[in-house]
């Protein structure tokens, strides 16, 4: 802070010869595109007063907003001004170019080239810069032309790609901003200054590009003090935050940029761009890795024990929910060639592992299979989340022999966050018939939901979507008709949260026997079996219909909970009936829903004259039948021996 005011200081008495112009800071902070971000921590209060000193000449930047040590501007171009010198007379740069500047968020750097010439009494004097960029962009250039005379032996001027800046031909110094397209290559900015007489003429001027840029600056010889070229680049720096293990020294090339703490903790700021690490810890196995730093970062190596084969690093998917199914990714880069690799996992339900795009089977003693591994591979682990949120963990182990024979285990602990849902749940026990599901969104945002019933063929049986509004409620009516096993998908907020439900639907109602014989006049009975799967006493009538009865025959029955129970349906025969067979349907329904959960059909067969009683089923005739056969066996044997 004692740096920038010192800075401000200087600039104060330097600016008090310049006729310029101040920056005028609204009120209101109006967040914009364009903003740099001052290295010093300040208040608004001092960011804004150390605006409030800043003489711009030619253009003086539109500033949108102050917030603390970041200024907003309205415009690129207005950012570019910024960052060029003040003026003719003032050559310094806001801030001592002590800041970053981001663009839509993103950390970009800055080139500017200051060059100037002058000339007294020397004729003709230029300097010529050819500059290139990676990229097609807005080049900004701001310059001064500046004459002692006027004459025309004294003149003066500035060009960027054939396009006048400023110029000057009389005693005095103008001033120019300007955009102008740059291409990748064969950019030219060119100063001219002339003067054959003792008065002189002389011109400066920034170039300014969003990027890194390279040129090449050819000057007059012999060159004179105030023929120069000088090139700055400002290049943001990111946070870089390193999680590891205690102890672990970390280097980009021979340079130590730090230790890890006790907590295996360390922060570092470095530019943006391309970087390369080396953590290092005794015991362990070397960690490398290249990063394009953009933006703030968080890097976790896993340094590997030397009793370890592999450096393992773990990726997993952003969102991890209850009831769901996630994926880790694991890249496996072998410290040496690895033979007869294979993985085990526990303390996770896995439902599939993906090795070289293949899914691995699981052998009988409960590992996978990998193979052999000389180069950087990569499987995923897919697994079901639990039906709590909070941090969970499960284990992986990874064993492998080397060239020489020697086993070597790698150990690793997979640590994840299962978030909480946005919405709250609520759901009965599922049963054929409509079963209602209701959702009550806790997040304080409106999104849509869908939710999708699939059998266990994995085949889509049902779907439909709501919209729900913050902290509101919305209802869904999922039909079941046949039992089964069923999943229940549900997907919110486009797709990024999903859970799914296990759903067994029971075969609640099950026909004793579905033929009947009945004789006219006589009561017969139609039995059935229903079970109750929930944890409360259902409440159930059925019905029983036929063309002979002038009304159905009704029953109403309680099930306690968990209880398979079988009941009987009795019915009495009409006195006269026409036909030998006739189709009953019985139907039954669950009284708290008013819904069909079953309706099945019975065949009544009518027998006129039998001393047989009714209501045998196959089974029973067959034992009668077996009974009257050993009657009469015995009668016979009777017959044959009591002769004798």
């Amino acid at each position: 802070m004692k740096r920038i005011f010192l800075f401000l200081l200087i600039l104060l008495i330097s600016t008090s010869v310049c006729s310029a112009a101040t920056i005028t800071v609204p009120e209101t902070c109006t967040v914009s595109d364009y903003k740099l971000v001052l290295e010093e921590q300040m208040t608004t209060e001092q960011t804004t007063s150390a605006l409030s000193v800043f003489d711009f000449a030619a253009y003086t930047p539109v500033v949108s907003g102050v917030d603390n040590n970041t200024i907003y501007f309205t415009s690129e171009k207005d950012l570019a001004r910024f960052c060029m010198h003040f003026s003719q007379s003032n050559n310094n740069y806001a801030f001592n170019r002590e800041y970053s500047v981001f663009i839509k968020d993103k950390p970009t750097p800055v080139s500017i080239v200051f060059a100037k010439t002058y000339s007294c009494n020397n004729g003709a004097r230029a300097v010529t810069l050819h500059v290139n960029s990676s990229r097609i962009q807005t080049a900004y250039a701001m310059g001064a032309a500046y004459c002692g005379d006027t004459n025309t032996a004294v003149r003066s001027s500035m060009n960027l790609n054939g396009k006048a800046i400023t110029s000057r031909a009389s005693q005095g110094t103008a001033h120019g901003y300007i955009d102008s397209p740059f291409y990748v290559e064969n950019n030219i900015f060119d100063l001219h200054a002339y003067s054959t007489r003792t008065s002189g003429a002389g011109v400066d001027g920034s170039f300014l590009v969003f990027d890194s840029v390279t040129y090449t600056a050819t000057m007059p010889e012999p060159s004179l003090i105030h023929d120069t070229v000088t090139c700055y680049v400002i290049i943001p720096e990111m946070i870089v935050v390193i999680n590891s293990i205690p102890a672990v020294s970390v280097y980009e090339g021979s340079n130590l940029l730090g230790t890890t703490d006790n907590g295996g903790y360390l922060k570092i700021t470095i530019p943006i761009g391309e970087h390369s690490f080396k953590f290092i810890k005794e015991g362990y196995w070397d960690y490398l890795t290249t990063l394009n730093i953009q933006n703030d970062t968080t890097i976790n190596p896993e340094l590997a024990p030397k009793t370890s084969l592999f450096q393992v690093s773990k990726q997993f998917e952003e969102n991890i929910y209850p009831n769901s199914i996630s994926k880790v990714k694991l890249d496996l880069e072998p410290i040496k060639n690895a033979y007869s690799t294979r993985l085990r996992v526990s303390g996770a339900d896995v439902t599939k592992v993906y090795y070289n795009t293949q899914i691995l089977p699981k052998t009988t003693d409960g590992s996978y299979i990998l193979g052999d591994i000389s180069n950087p591979q990569s499987l995923e682990i897919e697994y079901k989340t639990p039906s709590s949120w909070g941090q969970r963990t499960f284990t992986i182990e990874l064993t492998a022999t080397d060239l020489e024979g020697s086993a070597y285990t790698n150990l690793e602990t997979i640590n994840y966050e299962v978030l909480e849902l946005p919405f709250l749940l609520e759901m009965s026990t599922f049963g054929i018939g409509n079963n209602n599901v209701k959702i009550t969104d806790q997040s304080g945002s409106s999104y849509s939901v869908l939710l999708s019933l699939y059998n266990s063929e994995g085949s889509e049986v049902w779907s439909s979507s709501n919209n729900i509004i913050e902290y509101c409620d919305c209802s869904f009516e999922v039909p079941i008709t046949e039992p089964g096993n069923y999943i229940l998908e549900l997907t919110a907020k486009a797709g990024t949260v999903k859970s799914y439900y296990s759903i067994e639907i029971i075969e609640p109602v099950k026909l004793i026997t579905n033929k009947l014989t009945g004789n006219l006049g006589k009561v017969t009975t139609a039995k059935f079996a229903i079970y109750n799967p929930t944890d409360n006493v259902k409440y159930y009538y059925s019905t029983l219909e036929c063309q002979f009865f002038n009304e159905s025959i009704n029953k109403t029955f309680s099930i306690a909970p968990g209880v398979n129970k079988t009941l009987e349906l009795p019915f009495k025969v009409p006195d006269k009936l026409e036909l030998e067979n006739y189709q009953l349907n019985l139907k039954i329904y669950d009284n708290e829903k008013s819904e069909l959960i079953c309706s099945e059909d019975i065949i009544l067969t009518i027998s006129k004259n039998s001393f047989l009683p009714i209501n045998m089923d196959s089974n029973n005739y067959l034992i009668i039948l077996g009974i009257l056969i050993i009657v009469i066996g015995a009668v016979i044997i009777y017959l044959k021996w009591g002769k004798k």
